[in-house]
């Protein structure tokens, strides 16, 4: 049993990284999608929070079940108390941990969102050293000794992969903006203070790092028309993951933990059975990602675009969902 603790250990351990290079990605793609565009706040928002929300509460919502009926079943080797309504809020918090544990990311990418809204007030010239200084002077703010709770948990270095990914951007897309510039010169200070004062988490060197590095050679491929080639079945195996990427993430947690019981029930969990457990496992959770993007997440981000709610809040007369933001 040791040994099969010790692997799955190292597999979770991998995995982790995922959290990184979603950060980093989240950056990117909000400076794709508003860089040289007049972006309506209202409408930012509120893609945003279609995107994020809705598909959250329904696993919030089945957490909440199970928490109800067995309350150890729900993040049992957490170290502190689960809280309800703050889970659904997604509060920064430390004395308590979410439902849906893995949320804890989703509230600093909620707030990334929200300073990024407050960017897009300012004309295109400003609006990226705005956001790139931020994010880089709430870093350095995390070797403030005495702060406030809601300050503490935001400076996080970690919210650095945000402005890596905005810098990857530019140096894909838009090198000779100025602006590249001025975020490099964020991100190299918040870097240097750190490391002076020995406060550079290490998972930005060894998830961070390797998934800048990762995305940057993917992006200069397909910049350079790598991937426009005839479609495969495996590329399209690969676009569908991405596409149900959020839903897995929300709900592998839930996957795993069945699937751990059925193949326990099946005595398929032992030391001469890892490899076969893990694949099982994540081929598992794969698939149930897809069809919970499909059927659940997929239609809820359509209704809410679609309907009065959206008509109201983003003044159009027809609002069709547009995935890709």
């Amino acid at each position: 049993m040791g040994s099969l603790c010790s692997r799955t250990k190292r597999l979770l351990f991998l995995g982790a990284g995922g959290v990184d290079l979603f950060f980093i990605i989240s950056g990117f793609i909000m400076m794709y999608i508003t860089f040289g565009k007049k972006v309506e706040v209202g409408d930012f928002l509120y893609k945003r929070v279609v995107r994020i929300y809705p598909i959250f509460y329904v696993y919030a919502t089945i957490a909440l079940l199970i928490f109800l009926i067995s309350p150890e079943s729900i993040n049992r080797s957490a170290s502190a108390p689960t809280k309800i309504l703050p889970s659904y809020l997604l509060i920064p918090y430390t004395e308590f941990v979410n439902l849906v544990q893995v949320a804890w990311t989703l509230v600093y990418e909620v707030h990334f969102y929200l300073l990024f809204a407050i960017s897009l007030l300012l004309i295109n010239k400003y609006r990226y050293i705005f956001t790139g200084f931020v994010l880089s002077a709430f870093s350095i703010s995390s070797l403030i000794q005495y702060k406030t709770f809601y300050l503490g948990y935001l400076s996080n270095p970690i919210i650095l992969e945000f402005l890596f990914g905005m810098i990857l951007y530019f140096l894909i897309y838009r090198r000779e903006a100025r602006d590249m510039w001025f975020l490099i010169g964020f991100a190299s200070i918040a870097l240097i203070t750190l490391s002076i004062n020995n406060s550079i988490p290490e998972r930005l060197f060894i998830y961070g790092l390797p998934s800048f590095i990762l995305m940057g050679l993917l992006l200069t491929l397909d910049n350079k028309g790598f991937f426009d080639k005839k479609e495969t079945k495996l590329s399209n195996l690969f676009l569908r993951i991405g596409d149900s990427s959020y839903s897995l993430y929300l709900s592998h947690s839930f996957v795993l933990g069945v699937g751990v019981i059925v193949l326990n029930k099946i005595n398929l969990i032992n030391n001469n059975t890892v490899q076969l457990m893990i694949i099982l496992l994540s081929i598992g959770a794969l698939i149930w990602g897809w069809i919970s993007y499909s059927f659940i997440e997929k239609p809820m981000i359509s209704f809410f675009m679609r309907r009065g709610v959206a008509k109201w809040f983003l003044k159009r007369k027809s609002g069709e969902a547009d995935l890709a933001n």
